[in-house]
């Protein structure tokens, strides 16, 4: 199943804990290839979302999203960096969906 298809059932069902997951691998995967934009504003709008949540952080997600967050503030001027990351916490969730659903329709 395609990441659009599994954030379209997870927004169907209404079910936030996988779609924030979704979002932090999502994260991950765009700075992986390159994609840091992208990356940024989905790790930002998952950190707000996880925040806002109240949900807990398992150490090996903590691990893996830290590195993401090391990488890409390693790529990126600081300023852009800082100005995606404000701009990915501002998000509201049918935003970054939207955005990440449009993101990989275009791959």
């Amino acid at each position: 199943m395609a990441i659009s298809e599994c954030l379209l059932l997870c927004r169907a069902l209404g079910d936030r804990y996988p779609t924030l997951m979704i979002l932090e691998s999502y994260a991950a995967f765009a700075q992986s290839v390159g994609e840091y934009r992208m990356a940024a504003r989905c790790l930002a709008a998952a950190s707000s979302m996880r925040d806002a949540m109240g949900f807990p952080m398992i150490p090996a997600t903590r691990i893996t999203l830290e590195r993401t967050h090391a990488q890409l503030e390693a790529a990126l001027d600081p300023a852009e960096f800082a100005m995606l990351l404000q701009d990915g916490a501002s998000l509201a969730m049918e935003e970054i969906l939207d955005m990440v659903i449009d993101h990989e329709a275009s791959r």
